[in-house]
């Protein structure tokens, strides 16, 4: 009652005080400040990939990005004090560890043994899925060790095809994105002693993306104690949104530099593409296919021909136990083969292009689907097909669109590399720039935020320096001030 009292005469009170004020002329700024609101710092996610039903991403693909992806789809860890996963690379290694954060003081520390074993069990594709989109928003920022990621589960949802999943409800898909983020950020890499050209790179131990923010947002419910109707509670429900800030880990400062991209640095800065239709192949129904698709979008860069043999893809995906298994078990072996022609036959239904070695790849092992003359009756594969499998040759290449714009990337001179970046990347653009540019067209900061479908206190802090400007808000904002 008193409540309802209080709220009565508030409004009263403000209709009252509003009769005598003429506030046509003011805007929501002006309003905030005469009436001393302090604006709070309202979560403004980065755009979502593949907008305007872009097909594909740009994604780095150096070799963080490639160990880091194969150690979450890959079950070849090592033992030890500390598991780890590493692989060499010339005379120096790259090498993954468990490691555990704490987004509230911004603590790190390793997990031994067991506690590592049991996160690293919980890895998979979809993990994979969430390190490709953290390396996809890395790409696009100029200094990404400097720059926060800041995404919404609902967003990834939708990314992933689950929106059309009905097994789980919309709060079971937002923790199990919340998961998958902790899994992703346990990931810690240690980069030795890679060469390059002249140059050599160290980077010490630190966790690959650092996790600064989980939050979890929903109603709260209204809970009666059922034995006293006049006492009651509110209780959290279930979250209907996840609020996620990620960081780049400091490997990129040297991994995703462009500014010093260059002849010595080439093959770090290695970028390709990654495709909307990768992040929805269900890794439960087809996983030998994600894995493949993961693995063969970063590797399309460094390996323009496609060839590949068949026994190296399934040691770079497959666990070794299932790669002995095959040796002593007819039955398991057939599987295998049956999962491979099932996993290539989703790849070329997703427009990858496909073709088997005439000489290493014979006809009565290839996949019945890639055949030009379906056989009437199954093939019976010869005897000690395995090893010729194994051996086989493969020619896997991204779809045409991938293909064409991996074409248009040569490998230039650092003159010329540079040009190439200058002209990709939209210019740099200060909160100086910003707010001259609003004075010329006569906008104001809450018209801007409005165009873009942003929160005014973004704009605000572009203006105050307080926050980068993207490349993909910049393109925006000039395509918005430039129209007459």
């Amino acid at each position: 009652q008193e409540s309802t009292v209080m709220s009565a005469c508030a409004v009263y009170t403000a209709s009252e005080w509003l009769r005598y004020l003429d506030l046509s002329s003011f805007s929501t700024e002006d309003l905030e400040k005469l009436l001393g609101i302090v604006t709070t710092d309202t979560f403004v996610a980065d755009l979502p990939l593949f907008e305007s039903d872009r097909p594909i991403e740009k994604v780095a693909t150096g070799y963080p990005i490639l160990t880091g992806a194969q150690a979450l789809i890959n079950s070849q860890w090592e033992d030890g004090e500390y598991p780890y996963w590493r692989k060499l690379v010339g005379d120096g290694f790259i090498q993954h560890n468990i490691v555990r954060q704490s987004p509230s003081n911004q603590q790190i520390e390793m997990v031994p043994g067991k506690a590592a074993w049991e996160i690293i069990q919980q890895f998979g594709p979809e993990a994979a899925y969430v390190l490709l989109i953290f390396a996809a928003y890395a790409t696009d920022a100029e200094q990404p060790w400097k720059q926060q990621i800041r995404l919404k589960g609902t967003d990834l949802v939708k990314l992933f095809g689950w929106d059309k999943r009905t097994d789980l409800n919309l709060a079971q898909k937002l923790r199990k994105i919340g998961h998958l983020v902790e899994l992703v950020c346990s990931l810690s890499v240690l980069i030795s002693n890679i060469n390059v050209g002249a140059s050599r790179y160290n980077v010490a131990r630190s966790p690959m993306w650092l996790l600064e923010e989980l939050e979890y947002e929903g109603q709260l419910a209204l809970t009666v104690d059922e034995g006293n109707s006049e006492a009651f509670r509110y209780e959290a429900g279930d979250p209907d949104e996840i609020y996620i800030k990620v960081r780049p880990g400091s490997w990129t400062e040297k991994f995703l530099n462009a500014k010093d991209f260059g002849s010595g640095q080439e093959a770090l800065c290695q970028y390709g593409y990654l495709a909307k239709s990768t992040l929805q192949i269900n890794p439960y129904r087809q996983r030998l296919a994600s894995k493949l698709a993961i693995f063969l979008t970063i590797m399309s860069r460094i390996r323009r021909d496609g060839r590949y043999e068949v026994g190296t893809l399934l040691e770079r995906l497959e666990p070794r136990d299932l790669l002995q298994e095959i040796h002593g078990s007819k039955q398991r072996r057939n599987v295998l083969i049956t999962q491979w022609d099932n996993a290539l036959l989703k790849l070329h239904e997703l427009g990858w292009q496909i073709e088997f070695d005439a000489e290493t790849y014979p006809e009565s092992i290839r996949p019945d689907w890639s055949m030009a003359d379906a056989p009437e009756t199954p093939r019976t594969r010869p005897r000690k097909w395995l090893p010729i499998w194994l051996r086989a040759i493969v020619i896997i290449k991204p779809t045409p669109l991938i293909q064409e714009k991996l074409g248009e990337v040569k490998q230039p001179s650092r003159r010329a590399t540079t040009a190439m970046l200058e002209e990709e990347r939209p210019k740099a653009m200060t909160g100086d720039d910003l707010a001259h540019a609003l004075q010329n067209k006569g906008w104001s900061n809450a018209q801007l935020a409005r165009e873009l479908g942003v929160n005014r206190s973004l704009v605000t802090r572009w203006i105050k320096g307080e926050r980068t400007i993207k490349p993909a808000h910049r393109v925006q904002i000039q395509m918005l001030l430039e129209k007459a």
